[in-house]
């Protein structure tokens, strides 16, 4: 797995569109860092944000469950 990720990339990996990944990082879902005109996820980010979301996702689905 590489270290560093385009948005372009991230989006592919993903199945995502650019679009849907620079919502997420204009949201402040998951971080991003600028250089120059691009802009670049860590992959540590990345699945820091994973996690985050599949903790939500499990939060969710055991308040439904009761």
């Amino acid at each position: 797995m590489k270290e560093i990720y385009t948005i372009k990339e991230l989006a592919s990996l993903l199945g995502k569109s650019p679009q849907a990944i620079r919502q997420l990082i204009y949201r402040g879902h998951l971080p991003a860092r600028k250089l120059g005109n691009t802009l670049y996820v860590f992959r540590r980010d990345l699945e820091q944000a994973l996690k985050r979301v599949e903790r939500q996702k499990k939060k969710a689905s055991k308040e439904v469950e009761v």
